[in-house]
């Protein structure tokens, strides 16, 4: 029996502006995520899990509605008609049983739209894989979470062993609350249960890159006193966070790739996995971060990838997400900035092309206008949806790739009685040719690609392309051997 629906929220600016942009199929945004498992888990305890994660996260019971007139931004509200059977499935291996058929459902999944009459994510858990192992597939709107917030979502799924004291899980009845391994009823949404920490809460740091909202603030703040005490010596200062600023949101809507153009709602998934420490040993060797490597080795891929088609390029623009998630904010939403780079993409040697993306990369991870783009969201968010959806789109669809890098779990992780053997993400490409992902975890360095199949006309070819960059990129810690290894 369905109960009166309740607000749970309004979305953020950020999430709001997510939402909107998904009237263009080019700009959809779902994330899919395709964990592989060494074994079928135990459904019933997985449907508990799910249940109890739901409880966490009221947003993964609410509906999103857009206001009367859009005055304001869209909110969540809990219809009280809540039903995991509507999100949750199980079925056996699609032919011949291989993982190959899971990202090929997976990538079926990421071209379809959310019925905007349900809460935005699904999830499918795939039994009779080769060799005994199982896979889940989990589907949920950009607007939900970003890439960190949702690695933090799925550690409330997880347990660090394969057979925790607490057994006896039981499948949730209904969507009135079930009882969960002795715990008694999961409690509604917005009922008093406080987050538990679980093994979220052993995660040392999701935010690497995080940017602190105060001290940014606070710069501009003293800046702009000091410029009104020496408005001389300042000009330049804020000169260059105006310019910073600029060049974050200027419109860019032509690639600068030849051959990867035209844009479509087609996708092609496939997976990369990568020896244990293989890019954290190179960047330990040259002194730079791991993501300098990852972007590195997605643009040594595409550099082949022109090479192969005949097809000379000089620099590529690449998106990358740089977390602005402080210990303060809230588990979900959205807390990135999309910044967008020119990299030279003619850089024959492999050590000079990841010392060339450092330096272009370092100059913006403490820049103060990062934290400004909440002012821009905010204005993005309450113009009207088409104008919001034209806008976005001219800073977006101008991008070759997208490389984002997610810190995972840092011990082992279990699901059902499963041991989880490869975490993939399958990002949106948000208007480029190509999204590269990497999640590293204890044992795994996981890369999802995901593939506008009208931007490039080769999928296979890509993908070998990007396996040969990575490798070039990863020789360059002096290791010899193969580092790609394929399921």
């Amino acid at each position: 029996m369905s109960t009166r629906p309740t607000l749970i929220g309004e979305m953020s600016d950020s999430d709001a502006v997510l939402w909107t942009v998904g009237r263009d199929p080019v700009l959809r945004s779902p994330i899919v995520a395709v964990m592989l498992l060494d074994e079928e888990p135990d459904w019933e305890m997985g449907l508990a899990r799910v249940e109890r994660l739901t409880a966490i996260e009221p947003k993964l019971r609410a509906r999103a509605v857009a206001q009367p007139y859009g005055l304001g931004n869209p909110q969540w509200v809990d219809d009280g008609s809540f039903d995991l059977a509507h999100h949750v499935h199980q079925v056996g291996a699609p032919p011949p049983g291989t993982f190959r058929g899971v990202l090929d459902l997976a990538q079926l999944m990421g071209t379809t739209a959310f019925d905007p009459e349900l809460p935005l994510w699904e999830a499918v858990q795939i039994g009779g894989l080769d060799d005994g192992r199982a896979a889940l597939i989990i589907k949920i709107h950009h607007s939900v979470i970003d890439g960190i917030a949702g690695v933090g979502l799925l550690l409330h799924l997880f347990d660090s062993e394969r057979h925790p004291a607490e057994r006896g899980h039981r499948a949730p009845h209904g969507p009135s609350g079930a009882e969960s391994g002795g715990t008694g009823p999961v409690p509604r949404p917005g009922a008093g249960e406080r987050r538990r920490p679980g093994l979220s809460g052993r995660l040392p740091s999701l935010t690497r890159s995080a940017i602190g909202r105060a001290g940014a603030v606070a710069h501009l703040f003293e800046t702009a006193a000091h410029a009104a005490l020496s408005p001389v010596a300042s000009f330049g200062t804020l000169e260059t966070d105006a310019l910073s600023l600029g060049r974050l949101l200027a419109p860019a809507p032509t690639p600068l790739s030849p051959i990867l153009r035209g844009r479509g709602i087609g996708r092609h998934f496939d997976t990369i996995d990568l020896t244990v420490g293989a890019i954290h040993d190179v960047a330990q060797s040259l002194d730079c971060t791991m993501n300098d490597v990852f972007v590195a080795g997605v643009l040594s891929g595409l550099r082949r990838y022109h090479l192969l088609h005949g097809a000379k390029v000089e620099r590529l623009r690449a998106l990358v997400p740089i977390s602005i998630r402080t210990a303060t904010d809230a588990e979900g939403g959205n807390r990135f900035v999309p910044v967008r780079f020119v990299l030279d993409a003619d850089i024959s040697d492999p050590q000079m092309r990841i010392h060339h993306v450092q330096e272009v990369m370092g100059g913006w991870k403490h820049n103060p206008a990062l934290e400004l783009t909440d002012v821009v969201t905010g204005v993005l968010s309450r113009l009207p949806p088409a104008v919001t959806t034209l806008a976005f789109g001219s800073m977006l669809k101008g991008g070759d790739f997208v490389a984002t890098d997610v810190p995972g779990a840092p011990f082992d992780t279990y699901l059902g009685g499963a041991r989880v053997i490869g975490l993939y993400a399958f990002a949106p490409p948000s208007g480029a040719a190509v999204n590269v992902a990497l999640v590293t975890s204890a044992g795994h360095e996981c890369i999802g690609i995901n593939l506008d199949t009208v931007a490039v006309a080769d999928c296979d070819a890509m993908v070998e392309c990007i396996r040969a960059g990575f490798e070039e990129v990863i020789s360059c810690g002096g290791t010899d051997g193969q580092h790609t290894v394929q399921h």
